[in-house]
């Protein structure tokens, strides 16, 4: 959800139904299910909730059914509240379920208000190896940069991520950074520690120039498709409070 639905609303269920024949109670509620807020919190109503009396909506006045993340509970509990004409509702923070009001001497709700999701956009995956020898190269064995070649036809810039196996004999823990991200291809930098710890045996890694790549390199690419439609989007308003708190998950 938070690095490929890029979007927020309901998911599934949160429905503002009467109550079943047999069932408890009088009125209607709002029945379980899951939403998201914008920033990727996952907001669960796990039992029915009842809507509130006639009594206690003012004649005539429509009030928003609100779902928000609770975070003195943690995720993925959520609170349902009830907003009143005049109360602030932060799109994205609050997930609107629907419009109750009063008429005479009972409940009316609609589905006014109600955003669902985005359908999960699909994924474009590919992956790729090159063997160390292969690939043009500058650099020493303890940093050298290279240019990868991605035959993968996206349409897009996509997420790389990617990784290296040291020749024999290993020249030491690597770490990669890729310098620059494009559809046909990325640049990497491998960087290991210098000294007499950089090598297995505590000989330190030789410094001699490069003209090709000294690793196998493995990498791995996912570009995130158009995703389907949601209706109108609602810019969303105000910050996640709480994003990083102890309670969430990450």
């Amino acid at each position: 959800v938070r690095a490929v639905h890029d979007t927020w609303g309901i998911a599934t269920g949160l429905r503002l139904e009467g109550r079943a024949e047999g069932e408890a109670g009088d009125g209607p509620v709002v029945r379980p299910g899951v939403a998201f807020d914008r920033c990727g919190r996952l907001l669960v109503l796990a039992a029915s909730t009842p809507l509130p009396v006639a009594a206690q909506l003012p004649g005539g006045t429509l009030h928003l059914a609100v779902l928000r993340a609770d975070l003195a509970a943690g995720e993925p509990a959520a609170t349902l509240r009830w907003a009143a004409p005049g109360d602030r509702v932060e799109a994205g923070l609050d997930v609107v379920l629907g419009t109750v009001a009063a008429l005479g001497g009972r409940v009316a709700w609609t589905d006014a208000g109600r955003r669902y999701v985005r359908t999960a956009a699909p994924v474009a995956l590919a992956a790729g190896f090159v063997r160390r020898g292969t690939a043009v190269a500058a650099g020493t064995p303890q940093q050298w940069t290279a240019a990868i070649a991605v035959d993968a036809g996206f349409s897009g810039v996509p997420v790389y991520v990617a990784g290296v196996s040291p020749g024999d004999p290993g020249p030491g823990t690597a770490t990669v950074q890729i310098l620059e991200a494009a559809a046909e291809g990325f640049r990497i930098t491998v960087r290991r520690p210098t000294g007499r710890d950089a090598a297995p045996g505590g000989v330190a890694a030789g410094t001699s120039a490069i003209t090709t790549t000294p690793d196998d390199v493995a990498w791995i690419a996912a570009l995130p498709q158009a995703p389907a439609g949601a209706g109108d989007p609602i810019p969303p308003s105000g910050p996640c409070p709480g994003l990083l708190s102890n309670r969430e998950h990450r």
